[in-house]
């Protein structure tokens, strides 16, 4: 490090390396530990001031004013601010989003925290009318080829700062998620930044003469109208059901199992007291172990009523129970998950039939239009690959992925655009995957790339996530 001059001995300007002679009625801004930074006041007033501040509060100071500096470009005098807020607008970030003062505030600061190249910072507008950048040669061209986001980060950007802190700059980028009119996920932002690409109106992302595109990052999921969330479980369990409307074996152990493991739950609390309550202990056991006389729901609701258990007790039973009742009649919305699981748990006892609709019932969108085509789509590649669907588990593994794959193609069929960028939050690997337009072969290339890609896959449906989860470990 310098020695320190005072400013009795020199002043040193914006470039911390040239001397000027002291300039009378000057301000000092603030001063570096090794040098002296002086700001002009025209007219000249006041006497000067001096700072002692470390060098990274200089290099804040000294890039917050470098940014709000006027330059001329084509486009008129502008800041870098001014540049940075008319890229987010050009890119569709402003148009009806109550956050933008926020998140033009937070893009600021990601690219001013860094040294940053004012005299450059003209060529972010130019990237965003470039259609020569790599999202375009690279990544879309190679459907099915994954990419580190950094390979994609273009040289004009890495130009705007000094050394390898573009790289920073971008990824810090990367994370940038809010809701505007709708939400925004993780890279979405930054690849507009980076690209020719805006936001889009039906996809996230929209490129000139190419189309629009999805983005989809860790945990990503297929869109859906409320199909599964609302009518998969009763679907399944009619279908497991007998003609008389009797519950198959497998559903009763699951509700029996709940029933079950709730009486433990009681039975432990009360031998975990510093006094156990015995006989509540032994009342309880006996509850538990009647449950395995009943062969159905009536059966097992009369002996939950046969025992007088208090109301509190018999109410947190019952539960299960009633929502199970009120399922079936249409009554009660979920349970996806649990559904899923009986359902195909007893896939041995099942007829392709009934594997092949149930695997149809799992849709993530009503799709009335579509269902003959996808049910025929189902159906033929259930026979192709039925062997290794349930090679390992009966509701893990390759089925999940299978189902998966028939969600991310009706989800296709219904908003029509043109492709998928998948993405892993993690690694920051993006691979672009382009739908066929043609369900059978869109639902076979989906379940090869889930299991090419080891893709985990969620299978908690709710209210708000109305589909699968995916995440591909690229």
């Amino acid at each position: 490090m310098k020695k320190y001059k005072s400013l009795s001995e020199t002043y040193i300007d914006g470039s911390l390396n040239k001397a000027v002679p002291p300039i009378p009625g000057t301000r000092v801004l603030f001063i570096k530990e090794y040098a002296d930074i002086v700001i002009q006041k025209n007219p000249p007033e006041g006497n000067v001031k001096e700072f002692r501040v470390s060098d990274e509060i200089a290099n804040q100071i000294l890039n917050n004013i470098a940014s709000q500096e006027k330059r001329t470009t084509e486009e008129g005098e502008l800041s870098v601010n001014e540049i940075i807020d008319r890229v987010l607008v050009i890119d569709g970030w402003k148009a009806g989003n109550k956050e933008y003062p926020a998140l033009l505030d937070r893009v600021i600061k990601i690219f001013t925290s860094s040294d940053f190249k004012a005299e450059k910072f003209e060529n972010l507008l130019k990237i965003q009318k470039d259609k020569n950048n790599k999202l375009r040669t690279e990544l879309l061209v190679n459907p099915g080829k994954p990419f580190a986001f950094n390979s994609l980060i273009p040289s004009a950007f890495i130009d705007l700062f000094e050394g390898e802190s573009g790289y920073t700059v971008a990824n810090n980028l990367w994370p940038i998620t809010f809701k505007a009119k709708v939400n925004v996920g993780q890279g979405e932002l930054a690849m507009t930044i980076l690209s020719d690409a805006v936001k889009g109106k039906t996809g996230d992302l929209m490129l000139d003469g190419f189309g629009e595109v999805e983005v989809k990052g860790s945990d990503a999921r297929m869109g859906g109208d409320g199909y599964c969330h609302n009518y998969t479980s009763t679907e399944l369990n009619n279908i497991i059901s007998t003609e008389e409307g009797k519950l198959s074996e497998k559903t009763l152990l699951r509700i029996k199992a709940g029933v079950y493991n709730k009486i433990e739950d009681f039975i432990k609390k009360r031998e975990g007291l510093k006094v156990p309550k015995e006989k509540q202990v032994v009342f309880l056991k006996n509850v538990r172990d009647s449950l395995d006389n009943a062969d159905n729901l009536t059966q097992l609701l009369t002996q939950l009523d046969v025992f007088g258990l208090p109301k509190d007790i018999k109410k947190s039973l019952r539960s299960s129970i009633d929502e199970y009742l009120k399922q079936k009649k249409g009554e009660v919305k979920g349970q996806f998950s649990p559904a899923f699981k009986t359902f195909f748990s007893m896939a041995n006892e099942l007829t392709d039939e009934q594997i092949v609709k149930g695997i149809v019932e799992t849709r993530n969108y009503k799709a009335s239009n579509i269902l003959k085509d996808l049910t025929a789509s189902v159906n033929t590649l259930f026979f192709k690959y039925k062997s290794e669907i349930f090679a390992n588990s009966t509701y893990t593994g390759n089925l999940l992925k299978f189902v998966c794959a028939m969600q991310t193609a009706v989800y296709h069929q219904v908003q029509k655009f043109r492709g998928i960028i998948f993405s892993n939050d993690n690694s920051r690997n993006i691979l672009y995957y382009e739908f066929a337009n043609n369900l059978e072969k869109d639902m076979e290339s989906l379940y090869t790339l889930f299991k090419n890609t080891n893709a985990d896959i969620n299978l908690s449906v709710d209210e708000k996530f109305k589909s699968l989860g995916v995440t591909l470990k690229i």
